[in-house]
């Protein structure tokens, strides 16, 4: 899931008004209100955004029963902060949600639950270079998950806290001729701690850094695309005696890429061909966990033994788009400007 938040306000003339929204709903069915206030604004080359929103609810309905211990709990803020000026721009979002999720058991009588506090934090730094652009992004995640075994008790039965910092710088370059495209680094670093009454994984940390490039062109009645990636995983595992895991190190690397291509056959009918190559290294999860997550109602077992998953992806299609009507594949959908395809 990929998502974007929307540009920060604008202000003309020096003064930019102030928006707010605000949302509300309520479900019958569990007794659940929530709501959500968003306000930003503008003035001179500063701009704002802040967010707050809650909801909470009781237990689920069926037509023969309530779904005992089903209810939860949210509330979230975040605040954006930005300058835009002749040199680029610059912004940072600070943003906290917690939660308390009740987790249904086999027994009606028992009342286990979940609280979960994530926050984030982002700078986002662009820089114009000459008829090219640079853009910096760090950002950090703070996600820290209780378990307990009933909800009249404090003391923690599994705990799981991941701290997450990541890094990327992309090069947006002028164009060469008809060529277009970015070149881009990007590294992480994943601290994975645990801590209570039970072991699911052995604390780990992990660091990542990949290398890349797209470039796209458009010759002719041809509209060519190529990417390549290169990305390289290290992953340095404690000794957990509890789950008979010994202290180790892992390592991974991967070549990947993209291969696009569209021929205009005459307006407005063209034909597409893309073919790409995937990868992805296996998690701590995936190698070593060995115990109950309650959160995902399962006994969860790792495999020390498994190796990176690989993907060969082919598309071929033929798209039709106008005015009122686009078509790509055989799903319908209605939009603005008309239906697609």
């Amino acid at each position: 899931m990929n998502v974007i938040q929307p540009p920060l306000p604008v202000a003309t003339e020096g003064h930019g008004p102030v928006e707010a929204q605000f949302s509300a709903s309520y479900g019958t069915n569990n007794r659940q209100p929530n709501g959500a206030l968003s306000i930003a604004g503008a003035r001179g080359g500063f701009a704002f955004r802040g967010t707050a929103s809650g909801r909470t609810s009781d237990d689920l309905n069926t037509p023969d029963y309530a779904l005992w211990n089903s209810g939860n709990e949210a509330v979230g803020g975040s605040g954006t902060l930005g300058y835009r000026g002749s040199w680029g721009s610059i912004a940072g979002t600070l943003s906290q949600r917690n939660e308390k999720i009740e987790l249904t058991d086999e027994d009606p009588t028992a009342t286990p639950l979940q609280r979960i506090a994530t926050t984030r934090g982002r700078l986002n730094l662009t820089l114009p270079v000459a008829a090219s652009r640079l853009e910096l992004v760090a950002g950090y995640e703070r996600n820290r998950r209780r378990e307990f075994e009933d909800k009249f008790t404090s003391d923690v039965a599994l705990g799981l806290l991941s701290q997450n910092y990541t890094m990327d710088a992309r090069f947006y370059h002028a164009p060469l001729g008809a060529v277009h495209g970015i070149l881009g680094i990007s590294g992480g670093h994943l601290d994975f701690d645990k801590f209570g009454e039970e072991t699911l994984i052995p604390n780990n940390r992990t660091n990542t850094i990949g290398v890349y490039g797209f470039e796209q062109a458009t010759v002719g009645r041809w509209d060519l695309s190529v990417g390549l990636r290169y990305d390289y995983r290290h992953l340095d595992v404690d000794e957990d005696t509890v789950i008979a895991v010994t202290a180790q190190t892992r390592h991974w690397n991967a070549v990947t890429g993209n291969l696009g291509a569209l021929y205009r056959l005459a307006d407005p009918v063209a034909l597409v061909l893309n073919v790409g190559r995937g990868f992805r290294a296996p998690s701590s999860f995936d190698l070593f966990s060995n115990g109950v997550h309650e959160g995902t109602v399962a006994f969860e077992r790792g495999n020390p033994n498994l190796n990176t998953e690989k993907s060969l992806n082919t598309d071929l299609a033929l798209r039709v788009q106008t005015a009122n009507v686009a078509s790509r594949g055989g799903r319908v959908s209605e939009s603005d400007s008309g239906l697609h395809l």
